[in-house]
Parts: C-alpha cells; structure tokens; sequence
C-alpha cells in the first residue's frame, strides 16, 4: 500500500477516530464497501442504461455513467492505501491508519502538504528565524492568545481577593507609587513579581485588616505578617488545574490535563520569548494579572468612595457572584469565540467533510454522480487550506502583540504593573 500523510494544526485524536473508522468499513469484503458499492453500481447500471434506450443514445450509457463510475471505482475507491496522520499542535509521533480509499488519502494528502508548505513559508518570511515561535509548534495564534487575555485572570476565592486589594494598596501602591518612599517608584514599576518586590522593600509602619480565610477572624496584621500569607493564597490559586480551564477558555482541547498544561506553558514560553520579556513563565505572568485586577478593583473600590465611576467595572460584573471558578472565564470565552474555536473548528469541519465519504461513494457510482465525487474534493482541498489564512492571522498577531508590548520599562513590560500604575496615576 502506497504511504500518505496528511498534516493537521489540532483536533488529531478526533481524525484519528473518523478515519479508523472509514479503513474498518472500506475494508475488502465489508458489511458495507462490497454490499453498497453492488447496489450502487446495479442502480446506476439500469438508470443509465434505460435512459440510453428510450433516447435511442448509447453515448449516455457510456459517457454519463460506464466510463466515470468505472474510474471512480476501480481507480479511487477500490485500492487502499496507509494514511499517517501528524498533529502539528500535539506534537506527537504520527498514526498510522490502513484500508483508506487512495482517492481520499490522495487529495487530502496533497492538499494538506500545499498548505503545509505555504505556512512554512509565511512564517519564514514574516516572523523571525525562530523555530519555536511557528504556528506548527506553538498552535495557530494560541501562544499570542493566551498572552493577550492572560490579563483577564482573576482570584477565584472572595476572602482571597479581599485581602489581596488591601495588601496590594497598603503594602504596594501607598509606600511605593504613591509615596515614593526611599524613591523606590521606578523600581516598583519595573518590578516583574510584585510580591518578591514587597519582600524585598518591605515597608514600615504598614499593614492592613486580613481576614483568615478558615475561620472569618478578622485581625490587623503589618506587611511583613501579611505577605507570606497573601503569597500562599495565591500560589494556591495556580496549578495545574488553572492552567487547564486557561487552555480549555482559549480553544486549546486535550483529554490529559497534564499534556494539556504543559504544552500551554510551551506555547506562552515561546510567544514571550518572541516578545522579548525576561519572565517567560505563564505561572508567573497569571500571578501578577491575578494581583494587578485586585490592584485595579482596590482602585476603583477607592473610586467609589468618593461618588467617582469605575474605571475597570468588568471586574465586577464578572465577579458578581464571588467563588464561581468558571463565571470569569465564561467572560473569557464568550467575548473571543468566534476567534478562538476556528483553528478547532478547522479540524472539525475536516472530519464531517470526510465522512460525507459514506454518502459520496455511492452517490457517485450513478450516472452524475462524478460531478458529486468533484464537488466533495473541492470540500476537502478548501478546509484543508484553512491553516494558510490561520498561519497569515498568527504572524500579524505575533507582529501587532510585539509591538504593543515595546516599552521603555523592563519587567513584564506593557502588561506589568508599571505601566499600568503610569497610566493610573498620570
């Protein structure tokens, strides 16, 4: 059997299934090749040759169904070949499947290596020489995704997020951004972990009302008592269950979660180093959107009190009922879906065209049924080009998220909290 392989960009284990379904069922002898492809040509036998005798043509019979069924048959659905499936995403060895009708491996195949080829070159000339920042290694726009609506990451527990915006703007925003204490701004706003920041420069003099989590006491405690605390409770917040709910909010599917949570942090890794950020790690980078929106909110609780609007209100709105884990990323997803489900919906869409196989065989072994037959590899070569207009999204994406992120300050840069403190407070 000749050797095909066909290249897709995620949603591998779901072709995987639907065509080791179609090798079982187009198999020598099956339930369903030999019985239907029998029928089918019997029926389109007599419609053709009744149609050549009341019109007094033997060309119908000929050229309308003998000559095309013939090809179709003999030439693309009876010899079988092995087709190799090769997840770009998942980056695992490729599956090999049997009994696939060459006319199906064949035009996928080819149509798939085209693409292939031109994402290729594409990202060779729009993105730099980085083998890790390509779209077959790092998913098509997932990486630059996942930085751009990392922002968007809240603190899941109530108690958590209470105590986090009091911590936040007496141990961080008063002293040092507001204060200025020892001139330590400009190096609170270059800071990439606020909390290591804190431990650091740890303020005198400073503290706030924590609430235990456990037993709801309320008691004063300085910055040097709160700290550890607060970075307990947020470390709690990330694992690897997080990172999951992440990759599943941005359209990024795998059934093992620890798979899944590794490959994301593969995929942000390489989209920060694009980006030049000395932290590449997504752990680090959802900690502080974690404690920047508590910052965010502290400062429009602040607002409130003085009868001014909120700057940030989403916040709210997406936290009205504090302690549902899904409802801030249910904000997440539903304003990108569109965008984040299409590199899937590509896989998708390819395993339904495929399987319009079992409709197709027969219904092109009747007199027109070539028109069909043509019809349904035209299906197959346009989704098969998705991953073209996917790879030409990702490198504009890559190109505009790189230059939003350039900033004269270091750290986590535009997304850190020195920007964000500049734009707050001048």
């Amino acid at each position: 059997m000749t050797d095909y392989v066909i290249h897709t960009f995620g949603g591998g284990d779901i072709l995987w299934q639907v065509f080791n379904g179609i090798g079982r069922v187009f198999a020598s002898n099956s339930e369903y090749f030999t019985p239907v492809g029998q029928f089918a040509l019997t029926i389109g036998g007599i419609w053709a040759a009744t149609r050549a005798i009341f019109r007094g043509n033997i060309g119908i019979f000929a050229m309308e169904w003998f000559f095309p069924s013939l090809f179709i048959f003999i030439f693309l659905f009876a010899p079988k070949a092995n087709v190799w499936l090769k997840d770009e995403i998942s980056m695992q060895a490729p599956v090999k499947i049997d009994n696939i009708p060459v006319g199906v491996a064949f035009f996928a195949s080819i149509s798939s290596k085209i693409s292939y080829s031109l994402s290729e070159t594409l990202e060779k000339h729009l993105l730099p020489p980085d083998e890790g920042l390509s779209s077959r290694k790092n998913g098509i726009m997932f990486g630059a995704k996942a930085i751009g609506k990392i922002k968007d990451i809240q603190i899941e527990d109530p108690v958590t997020l209470t105590n986090a915006k009091e911590f936040l703007r007496q141990c961080f925003m008063k002293p040092y951004i507001i204060g200025n204490i020892l001139g330590k701004k400009a190096e609170a706003q270059r800071a990439s972990d606020v909390i290591a920041f804190i431990e650091q420069n740890m303020p005198n003099n400073f503290g706030i009302y924590y609430k235990d989590p456990v037993s709801s006491a309320i008691s004063f405690k300085t910055c040097k008592q709160v700290t550890p605390l607060i970075k307990a409770a947020i470390n709690k917040e990330l694992n690897d269950g997080l990172l999951t709910k992440f990759a599943h909010s941005i359209g990024f599917q795998s059934n093992r979660q620890e798979i899944l949570a590794t490959r994301l942090k593969a995929m942000t890794a390489d989209t920060l180093k694009y980006l030049q950020k000395e932290q590449t790690d997504i752990h680090q980078w959802m900690r502080q959107a974690m404690l920047l929106n508590a910052n965010r909110e502290a400062y429009d609780d602040l607002r409130e009190k003085f009868s001014l609007s909120r700057i940030y209100p989403q916040l709210v709105s997406m936290n009205a009922t504090r302690g549902l884990f899904q409802q801030s990323f249910s904000y997440l997803v539903a304003g990108e879906m569109a965008a984040n489900i299409m590199p899937i919906l590509q896989s998708v869409f390819f395993a339904l065209v495929i399987c319009l196989i079992f409709v197709v065989f027969p219904m092109s072994l009747l007199p027109g049924g070539y028109t069909i037959f043509k019809t349904w590899i035209t299906l197959i070569i346009w989704v098969t080009s998705w991953s073209v207009f996917f790879t030409v999204i990702h490198c504009l994406g890559m190109i505009s998220l790189a230059g939003k992120g350039v900033s004269h300050l270091t750290g986590l840069n535009i997304l850190s909290q020195g920007s964000f403190s500049e734009i707050l407070l001048h």
